[in-house]
C-alpha cells in the first residue's frame, strides 16, 4: 500500500469516515488510487487491510478483543479480494440468478451488508459507542434481501468504509462490553436478549458464511477468488 499517488481517486468519501477526500491524502492500493479525509485516516485504513498488521501483533492472543480484531481485518481483507474479483464480471453477470439463496453475487454481497449495517446500528444505538456514530447517519435496511448498491463502485466504496469502522469499533470497543447484553427486537416485533461478544461472533460468521456463496458463484464464471482462509493472513511465530 503505497502513500503517495497522482492518480484520481475511485471514492469520492474517505472508508474510514465517511468524510470528503482531500487531495492530500491519497494511496494506491491493489492496482486502484483510494482517497482519504487526512493523513491519519489513510495510515488507520492501512492498517486495517494489511496483511500483517501491527496492531494484531500487539494483541496478546489472552485479551478478549484479539479474536475480533483478526476477524475485522480478515474481513477487509477477503471484501478487498472479492472486489477485485467481482470487478472481472459484467453487470448482467453480477446480478444474473444463478439459484444461489440471494439469487446473484450482488444480491448475496448487499444482504451481507445488510446485516453488518444493522448490528452496527443496534450496538451504536444501545450503547451510544461513538466509533460508530457514522452508522447512526446510514440508511436502516427494512428488509433481507434489500439492494442498498447497485453499481459494483459504489458498493465498493461503502463497503470500504463500512470495513472500516467495523475494523475501528472491535479495535477500541472496552473488553468489558462484550460480556454486556444487547437488546433488540426484529419486524415481527419479537424482541430478544443476547451476549454481545456472542452477537459480534455471529456477525463475523455470517459474513464468511455468504462470501463462500459468493466464491462458489465466481467459480461457475471461471473467476478464481483466490486464497480465501483465514491462515493466510496470520504470521508467523518466531521460533524460540
Amino acid at each position: 500500500m503505497s502513500e503517495s499517488t497522482n492518480a484520481i481517486p475511485l471514492n469520492d468519501v474517505c472508508p474510514w469516515s465517511g468524510n470528503p477526500v482531500s487531495a492530500d491524502a491519497l494511496t494506491s492500493y491493489r492496482g486502484s488510487t483510494v482517497g482519504f479525509c487526512n493523513p491519519d485516516c489513510r495510515d488507520k485504513f492501512a492498517a486495517a487491510v494489511a496483511m500483517f498488521d501491527p496492531r494484531i501483533a500487539r494483541c496478546g492472543e489472552g485479551q478478549p478483543t484479539s479474536a475480533f480484531v483478526r476477524l475485522a481485518q480478515y474481513n477487509s481483507w477477503m471484501n478487498g479480494n472479492l472486489l477485485d474479483a467481482l470487478a472481472k464480471l459484467s453487470g448482467d453477470q453480477l446480478w444474473e440468478d444463478r439459484g444461489a439463496f440471494f439469487k446473484s453475487i450482488m444480491g448475496t454481497m448487499n444482504h451481507l451488508m445488510v446485516w453488518d449495517i444493522t448490528w452496527l446500528q443496534r450496538f451504536e444505538r444501545q450503547f451510544g459507542f461513538r466509533i460508530l456514530s457514522p452508522v447512526a447517519e446510514m440508511h436502516s435496511p427494512t428488509a433481507n434481501d434489500e439492494v442498498l448498491h447497485r453499481g459494483l463502485g459504489e458498493f465498493a466504496n461503502a463497503r470500504l468504509h463500512l470495513d472500516g469502522l467495523l475494523f475501528a469499533f472491535v479495535s477500541e470497543v472496552d473488553p468489558a462490553h462484550l460480556e454486556d447484553t444487547l437488546e433488540y427486537a426484529i419486524s415481527n416485533g419479537t424482541r430478544f436478549r443476547k451476549n454481545c461478544g456472542a452477537v459480534l461472533q455471529h456477525l463475523f460468521n455470517h459474513q464468511t458464511h455468504h462470501r463462500g456463496q459468493v466464491t462458489t458463484l465466481l467459480s461457475q464464471f471461471g473467476v478464481d477468488p483466490g486464497t480465501t482462509d483465514l491462515l493466510a493472513i496470520l504470521p508467523e511465530v518466531p521460533s524460540a
